[in-house]
């Protein structure tokens, strides 16, 4: 993510059209996103 750094989704919650994503970054930051808002920011990571 552009904002937060790199991190990996650990939980997915289907909204609708949308879904809310739990996402553990580096630094034991965890953030709930809304997929399509936080998908323009990220980038997968092998």
């Amino acid at each position: 993510h552009t904002a937060f750094g790199e991190g990996e989704i650990v939980k997915l919650t289907p909204m609708g059209g949308d879904a809310l994503v739990e996402i553990a970054f580096e630094g034991g930051v965890t953030k709930r996103l809304m997929l399509r808002a936080a998908a323009q920011h990220m980038r997968k990571v092998d």
